[in-house]
């Protein structure tokens, strides 16, 4: 790989990586759109035709007072272009019908060269809301 090409893919990661804290700064805040959630944690991890990627496992715990309502994490496949995993209308779906324990996927729909990248998200969420609101 020459120079010149390494410039320009880590010049498109960079501005991806811009775009996606633009749109979270800009989303609505999590605790205006669910009230009565107290705390949110996601176990992550990639898989690719249904094997798991060794190093793809994490957890995120949400800081919901200040988080955006905006689930959209980045491909973590490194020549990965064009693509990540926006979760953020099944997670909201799943917070708003006060589900305590969720999960869910999503297949990653950049390409890797001229072929589909195809890693897929797997994220299993554990939410606590308030006592009154719980359901």
């Amino acid at each position: 790989m020459t120079s010149r090409h390494f410039r320009k893919k880590n010049a498109h990661k960079i501005l991806a990586s811009q775009n996606r804290r633009e749109r979270a700064d800009a989303a609505p805040r999590l605790k205006a759109k669910v009230p009565s959630l107290n705390s949110l944690r996601l176990e992550i991890h990639e898989t690719r035709d249904g094997a798991e990627i060794l190093g793809s496992r994490r957890a995120r715990p949400i800081v919901v007072e200040h988080a955006p309502a905006w689930f959209e994490l980045p491909c973590v496949q490194p020549e990965c272009e064009e693509g990540g995993h926006d979760v953020t209308s099944t997670v909201l779906g799943k917070l708003r019908a006060g589900q305590v324990k969720f999960d869910g996927s999503h297949v990653c729909g950049g390409h890797v060269g001229s072929d589909p990248c195809g890693r897929e998200l797997h994220f299993a969420a554990t939410a606590v809301y308030d006592a009154a609101s719980a359901k």
